[in-house]
């Protein structure tokens, strides 16, 4: 066998590797154009900003009573649900960007909003999945 037929042979597999590539990257942003992929995403970061920040504290505080914090890691909870069901469920957008950004606001007196940040990151969010529309698919 000569080099150049293993070069040819070398491309052929390198062109099927690529072509599977661009079907699954094709399909990937079908499924992320059908949904409000950055709006989910900033309210999942957001929730878990809001989780570190509470669960930083939780080991001293629940053990006296501390009720702010697990009220932050519930409201923590539900922004990271908010963004999880923005993805699983782009057709309730709406209510769950409100009930995001609601958890995000809530947060800023349960948890320190986590730091402000997770607070800014939910609110952006839940601001991006209520005010997203699906494309007309042509």
């Amino acid at each position: 066998m000569s080099d150049g037929d293993t070069h040819s042979h070398g491309n052929g597999l390198l062109a099927a590797v690529s072509t599977v590539s661009r079907r699954r990257l094709a399909r990937a942003n079908r499924w992320r154009r059908g949904r409000p992929f950055g709006g989910g995403v900033l309210l999942i970061l957001g929730g878990l900003m809001v989780t570190y920040v509470s669960g930083g504290y939780a080991r001293d505080l629940l053990l006296i009573g501390g009720a702010y914090t697990s009220i932050g890691l519930v409201v923590a909870l539900l922004m990271v649900l908010s963004g999880i069901a923005a993805l699983a469920m782009p057709e309730e957008s709406s209510i769950v960007g409100i009930v995001g950004t609601a958890m995000a606001l809530l947060s800023l007196l349960t948890a320190l909003g986590g730091l402000l940040i997770g607070m800014l990151l939910g609110i952006h969010g839940g601001v991006a999945v209520w005010a997203w529309e699906r494309e007309d698919e042509e």
